[in-house]
């Protein structure tokens, strides 16, 4: 290049760079990442989410809470370090080391721990099916009003703590007709749950909605533990009455079962549309309800409350005409109560329901059962046992 004093000397060349000296900068290794990031640059260089923390901070004195999500944990700064310890971020790992740690708490200037009120565990979820759907998070209901979401959950809720398969869901949805839309729109219904599930903790950050309504391989998966179940708890009392009447504790079976059907609201999930697959899993709680009806009717038939049962027999016969243990348990009740012709005049109601219906005559425990009527076997003293023995053959 020429300049009015002549042309310019030649400049001296530039020494190549020492890539040695390059890779020798100083460098914070995250213990358990498998990598490195120099010490003197920011998170956001790996951990493109995560804002710049504050870089210092004032003796005995606490800055504040780093901008961003509410997920942020607050963490303790030093002039020496700019590394919080810990901010965990939700969907990252804690990342900074024991040394790291062990540096700030030497620092000459430390932060005051500040008192953190973030949630981050436990899960109170209440599930009421034994009636109309109610599925509460921390006291707030999160059931939609739409009618497939309501069936959607509605399964998951009876299978929490399994993988309900997505043909199953789309099944329930839209039985033997599934559109070819269905998994997007099934994706669709999911999203509403789970943002309602966010609704219902808006200072929870975990665990999230898509914890609780979890994505799995092949399905989906509503999680456990869960705080309470009504069905939950119908099964387990059920159970434990069962097991006292085969003990000989009629009082105790008596309370128990009495306890598991005071949990019942009505018919399950009454206020639910249902397809096959709910029918099916209704249809298998109902009939457990119908046997912890006869399991705490038998107790009080031990204990001799034959009076007291009549009008809740009565009322079960018309329910249901052709079952053979509500009827026997009747007439043992009619009998004790000193109503002999009426329980025959009962078995001859099953028998006529029996053989119009289905074309087949009444069991034969049922027939025996009414031949100690007509011979007068039931008016003997309750040291016989009868009922006892007639429970145990309807079993």
């Amino acid at each position: 290049m020429w300049t009015a004093a002549g042309p310019e000397p030649h400049a001296a060349p530039r020494p190549a760079p020492n890539r040695t000296e390059r890779r020798t900068k100083p460098r914070t290794r995250l213990p358990g990442r498998g990598f490195y990031i120099p010490a003197n640059r920011s998170i956001n260089a790996r951990y493109k989410r995560l804002p710049d923390p504050p870089k210092v901070c004032q003796n005995s004195h606490y800055l504040g809470a780093m901008p961003g999500p509410a997920s942020h944990k607050i963490g303790w700064f030093s002039p020496h370090l700019f590394l919080p310890e810990p901010i965990i971020h939700a969907g990252y790992e804690e990342f900074i080391g024991t040394a790291m740690a062990d540096s700030l708490w030497r620092s000459e200037v430390l932060c005051e721990a500040p008192n953190w009120n973030f949630p981050t565990g436990g899960l109170d979820m209440e599930i009421e099916v034994l009636g109309p759907l109610d599925i509460r998070l921390d006291g707030t209901s999160i059931v939609p009003s739409a009618g497939k979401p309501r069936q959607i959950l509605a399964l998951l809720a009876l299978r929490a703590g399994r993988i309900v398969p997505v043909p199953v869901l789309m099944e329930e949805i839209w039985g033997d007709r599934i559109p070819r839309s269905a998994q997007t729109t099934l994706q669709t219904y999911i999203l509403q749950l789970r943002r309602r599930i966010s609704a219902a903790r808006p200072d929870v950050r975990r665990p999230t909605a898509k914890d609780v309504l979890s994505t799995r391989f092949g399905g989906y998966l509503l999680s456990e533990p869960v705080l309470s179940s009504d069905v939950g708890t119908f099964q387990r009392l059920t159970a434990e009455g069962s097991a006292a009447l085969e003990r000989g504790e009629a009082g105790l079976a008596a309370d128990v079962l009495g306890r598991a059907l005071s949990l019942w609201h009505g018919s399950a999930l009454i206020d639910v549309p249902t397809g096959h697959v709910l029918d099916t899993e209704i249809l298998g709680i109902e009939e457990a309800r119908a046997r912890a009806l006869e399991l705490r009717i038998e107790a009080d038939l031990r204990l001799g409350r034959h009076a007291e049962l009549l009008g809740e027999l009565r009322m079960l016969v018309a329910q249901h005409p052709m079952h053979e243990s509500f009827h026997a348990q009747l007439m043992i009740a009619l009998c004790r109560s000193g109503h002999t012709w009426r329980a025959l005049d009962v078995y001859q109601q099953l028998r006529s329901a029996l053989v119009g219906e289905l074309g087949v005559e009444p069991s034969d425990r049922i027939q025996r059962l009414h031949q100690q009527v007509l011979g007068g076997g039931l008016d003997k003293p309750r040291s016989t046992y009868v009922e006892r023995d007639l429970a145990l053959e309807l079993r």
